[in-house]
């Protein structure tokens, strides 16, 4: 099947401005890798891959490396689980405390 002169050519460059989007997107992830983006660094970067490069949510949660369930459904904050990180918290310094002493 041939496409039509014009439209191969669009096609053409359609396909090199994409390419050009994903290595500027992989240079950015490249500088970014040396440090762990956590998850909510993440979610702004899919967000913004999405927003600004046009890219597909699929294609921007692959290059981040964030399940795209974990991109649509971010953690809720419940009453029981920042009563525990509480606790972690107070028993971290008191162990710290106790450590510096001793």
């Amino acid at each position: 099947m041939r496409l039509r002169p014009g439209l191969a050519q669009r096609l053409g460059l359609l396909q090199h401005q994409l390419h050009r989007r994903i290595l500027l997107i992989r240079r950015v992830l490249v500088l970014a890798k040396g440090k762990a983006l956590a998850p909510q660094a993440k979610r702004a970067a899919i967000t913004a891959m999405v927003d600004q490069f046009h890219l597909s949510e699929r294609r921007a949660c692959r290059l981040v490396g964030l399940a795209r369930d974990s991109y649509r459904h971010p953690p809720q904050e419940t009453e029981m689980n920042q009563a525990l990180s509480a606790k972690i918290i107070g028993c971290r310094s008191r162990y710290q405390s106790a450590r510096t002493r001793g």
